[in-house]
């Protein structure tokens, strides 16, 4: 994220600490819509605001003096010749800076129920939404108020986008900037430590030989691995399941503990209801379409969980809806999809976990038009998120997200997971290593509880080279990037993130509660090198970067932070436990404390410390060693040269 811009700051207390408010400036002219009206055609539209008609629909724009919300004037728009294959649309164009995050607000009525779309739109990008709300208004006075951004800095449109022929009044707009509220927020999680299944991964050539990331990855994704439902099922029944038990047995072998999610997607043409749907090559093969016949995906889904029953955790009901080149087809049979794969998965295996349908953080109207055509809740919500190098500008898009769920419950409520992305690529090593750090940090900071990378030995997705983690691929040799992958890993596993803060030098620090050890605290400066000065409260005593090099910083007061984080280790804390029945000690302590001697003394007037005598073995990142119990006291110590 940007260094702190020199506006009015203000601070509320929330909790337990201060939080940080930037004072909010309108962004929009002419708010209020008043007067003059510019007579553009035969209508008359308020200044600064434009409107567009395309593929014949009438758009029919006129001042309002009657029954306004506020003030003199408001805006009167009429719709005809709306159809599915057409738009209109009311708006002001604004500009989106990168990674921040807007409230906007709006009052709307209609002469009748209407269906709209009130969104902050990316005009660069295919218009997708970075905030986004679905209202069916009626006659009365309605506010309507929306939040999120996106990644990059674009131009956007504050756009009512109407999904139905009638009548429509608009009035009272607003647009400021909220970006310090999400800032400096506390981490959205504060209690759950970070599972195994936070770390995922694509792996495309799953198969090939000595092509298994060796990155301590808790899940793997399949998809792209020649296992979409057109690749197995190649006609009624006839499956060929021969792959698909090959990836299962890559899998198995090389981490039994891994857990798998499956992704079901790409129709075959056979049971296409549309044969002439394209995929995203523009490749006419009916794989975008919905089933003809509901029967022929129900036996699909269900011919996959009982075969691999207890192996796959959790499916995913279809990969990116909103984009026409995965799904061309209904909502509303997407509905039936997903109701129909729920039941049938569940009967199979009531512990497996169902995900989906995800979407792009671009299909923000796909997702409320599937929730409000009766879209089933999912056990996990997911999305898909390609980030900037800069991974913190993704705020906006998670804030418009999250502000879209939170307006149906249970939808609010739900865990969301990111199974799909890899941000872009940096300018050196020690850049792609703090960008895939930065990425887990971030996320976790946003309480997103799974990020599937794409993929272990794909940088070029879509045109655009994301930052490696592989040497040689196919090869199970890490670049910079893997390196990095694994380490954070290391950090985060079983950690809780207790604090966030930003510095007025645009310098974050993650607060960790960690296996082992009393604190710990992660730094970094998402756009340069600053001076960041160490908290006298943290007691630490070691600094590691990202390639694992340790550092002594007794004596430093300040460090100079960069784009790559480092983590800060307290002196890690030592258990000891009596064990009554068989009379003996038991004494653990973190494994990554591997530069501590264990030592032990019989009286702490005037101790002398002994190196301890023992085996300690090394289990799920302790050290563990047993002791025989003594008939005197005995003092325990972890020391470092």
């Amino acid at each position: 994220m940007k260094s702190i811009a020199l506006f009015p700051i203000f601070f509320l207390w929330v909790g337990c600490g201060w939080l940080q408010l930037q004072a909010q400036t309108e962004i929009l002219l002419n708010t209020n819509l008043e007067a003059p009206y510019v007579k553009v055609g035969s209508s008359q539209i308020a200044t600064n605001w434009t409107d567009d008609a395309y593929f014949g629909v009438n758009l029919l724009c006129s001042e309002e003096t009657v029954n306004v919300h506020s003030g003199s004037n408001c805006q009167k728009v009429i719709v005809n010749g709306l159809t599915a294959t057409n738009s209109a649309l009311f708006y002001q164009p604004f500009k989106f800076n990168a990674g921040d995050v807007y409230q906007a607000n709006l009052w709307l009525r209609s002469a009748g129920n209407s269906l709209v779309q009130f969104a902050l739109r990316d005009a660069d990008n295919s218009f997708q939404a970075g905030a986004s709300s679905v209202v069916s208004v009626s006659t009365n006075w309605q506010q309507v108020t929306i939040s999120g951004g996106f990644q990059g800095g674009t131009n956007a449109q504050f756009a009512v986008v109407f999904l139905s022929n009638g009548t429509n009044w608009i009035n009272e707009a607003s647009l400021v900037d909220v970006t310090s509220n999400y800032l400096y927020a506390l981490p959205a999680n504060t209690t759950s430590s970070v599972p195994a299944t936070f770390f995922g991964m694509h792996v495309n050539m799953l198969t090939a030989k000595t092509n298994w990331p060796p990155l301590q990855q808790g899940i793997v994704r399949f998809w792209d691995v020649g296992l979409k439902w057109s690749e197995i099922e190649t006609n009624t029944n006839a499956f060929t399941w021969s792959h698909f038990d090959a990836c299962t047995n890559v899998v198995y072998t090389n981490n039994p503990n891994c857990k798998v999610l499956f992704t079901f997607g790409s129709t075959p043409l056979w049971a296409a209801l549309n044969t002439n749907a394209t995929d995203g090559q523009g490749i006419t093969n009916g794989s975008s379409s919905e089933p003809r016949d509901m029967n022929d995906w129900s036996n699909f889904v269900q011919s996959v969980a009982i075969r691999y029953k207890g192996f796959i955790q959790y499916y995913e009901i279809w990969n990116e809806t909103d984009y026409k080149g995965f799904y061309s087809g209904a909502i509303s049979n997407m509905v039936m999809m997903a109701q129909i794969a729920r039941t049938v998965v569940t009967n199979v295996d009531p512990s497996a976990k169902i995900l989906g349908p995800n979407i792009t953080l671009g299909g923000l109207s796909w997702l409320e038009q599937f929730i409000q055509a009766g879209g089933p809740a999912p056990d996990i919500m997911t999305f898909h998120d390609y980030p900037t190098s800069v991974p913190e500008d993704s705020l906006g898009e998670v804030a418009g997200f999250r502000d879209l769920l939170s307006r149906y419950p249970p939808w609010n409520s739900l865990p969301v997971w990111c199974t799909e992305g890899a941000p872009n690529i940096g300018i050196n090593d020690s850049q792609n290593q703090g960008i895939v750090a930065r990425c887990y940090l971030f996320w976790w900071w946003q309480n997103i509880q799974n990020w599937n990378w794409y993929a272990w030995e794909l940088t070029n997705v879509n045109h655009t080279f994301q930052v490696p983690l592989s040497i040689n691929p196919p090869s199970e040799t890490p670049a910079p990037g893997g390196i990095a992958y694994s380490n954070t890993v290391n950090w985060l596993l079983g950690a809780q993130m207790t604090s966030h803060a930003v510095d007025s030098n645009g310098t974050w620090s993650a607060g960790l509660q960690r296996l082992g050890y009393p604190a710990g605290y992660i730094v970094w400066n998402p756009n340069s090198s600053a001076i960041f000065n160490l908290p006298p409260n943290w007691s630490i005593y070691q600094e590691r970067d990202l390639s694992n090099n340790v550092a002594s910083i007794t004596g430093l007061k300040s460090i100079m932070a960069g784009q790559a984080p480092v983590i800060f280790d307290s002196p890690p804390a030592l258990a000891v436990a009596a064990n009554g029945n068989t009379n003996t000690l038991n004494l653990s302590w973190p494994s990554s404390a591997g530069n501590f001697g264990l030592f032990s003394a019989t009286n702490l007037a005037s101790p002398i410390w002994l190196p301890v005598a023992g085996i300690a073995t090394n289990q799920g990142g302790l050290f563990l060693m047993t002791l025989p119990g003594t008939n005197f006291s005995q003092f325990f110590r972890l020391a470092s040269p």
